[in-house]
């Protein structure tokens, strides 16, 4: 193999006029090229004047062409990427721009509602400690409808009032004991169900005094009647839904776990909670069979 085969006929370019491609740095025989004499003469003098000459073979021109296209269509392709890119920026500054403004009104609804419930959650407890001396009194009956004088109401409900503390066995002075009775909701004759009868009591010991006993209605002629904690809205709403979850569980017990176990709510109004019970069947003195409850746990 030639050790400088000609670009054109491939022979080894010896000691003969050639000339090297400076893209490719291969040679080819004068012979073999395009070039005139002079010209040849013309890039001996660069040699011997600059130390280089400037020549490119065939086949270097034809892709230098090729290459100068695709580096147009690039640079071409480039300005378009960069304009792109440069409007694309322009709109995520805008969107930056946008999120912060929405972060901002984000923060800003939070820090509201943070106070609406910080508002609320104040608002709640002490409407709480407003009513923490008080009882309701359900099913009270209210004085006939012929009574028109409110003092003459009053009297009818504090005597009603007094004949349930005896009931319960609670010794009570009204006059030192009451700070304030009233009935809850405006009257509107005729009155199908009386209204709640409110009492806020100065001794809190009293009170307590009052709902420990209030079980002992059941056994006595005020059995209709019932004695709650006076309640807020929520702790009212919260009451509702532990019924119904103690209703939802109970209802969703298979078979043998309802003949065994029972859901049920314990503890005063406000405060209560619910507890699985197991349920056992003892006889009584009459031969027959009773159904008894013993606490197995608090709710699941």
């Amino acid at each position: 193999m030639p050790k400088h085969p000609c670009l054109a006929c491939h022979k080894n370019v010896g000691n003969t006029k050639a000339v090297c491609c400076n893209i490719c740095e291969l040679w080819i025989h004068f012979e073999c090229t395009d070039l005139d004499e002079s010209y040849y003469k013309s890039l001996c003098d660069m040699v011997k004047t600059l130390g280089h000459h400037i020549y490119n073979c065939n086949s270097c021109k034809k892709s230098s062409v090729e290459m100068k296209r695709r580096v147009e269509l690039l640079n071409k392709e480039l300005s378009e990427v960069k304009e792109a890119v440069k409007e694309n920026s322009s709109k995520i500054k805008e969107h930056a721009a946008m999120i912060n403004e929405n972060n901002a009104k984000i923060k800003l609804l939070e820090n509201q509602e943070t106070t609406r419930d910080n508002d609320d959650i104040y608002k709640e407890l002490a409407d709480r400690e407003s009513r923490r001396d008080n009882l309701v009194f359900y099913q009270v009956g209210e004085a006939d409808p012929t009574v028109k004088v409110g003092d003459d109401r009053k009297t009818h409900d504090k005597n009603l009032f007094l004949e349930i503390i005896d009931q319960i066995e609670v010794q009570i002075n009204f006059e030192r004991d009451i700070k304030f009775m009233s009935r809850t909701g405006e009257y509107q004759a005729p009155q199908k169900n009386p209204r709640p009868l409110l009492i806020g009591f100065k001794d809190s010991k009293v009170r307590e005094k009052i709902l420990t006993n209030a079980k002992k209605l059941g056994r006595t002629e005020c059995n209709h009647i019932s004695i709650s904690p006076d309640l807020t809205k929520r702790q009212r709403e919260d009451d509702n839904k532990l019924r119904l979850e103690t209703e939802r569980l109970n209802e969703n017990m298979d078979e043998e776990e309802a003949t065994n176990f029972k859901y049920r709510l314990v503890g005063q109004r406000g405060q209560r909670r619910i507890i699985k019970q197991r349920v056992y069947e003892e006889r009584t003195h009459a031969g027959g069979k009773r159904r008894r409850s013993q606490t197995k746990g608090d709710s699941p």
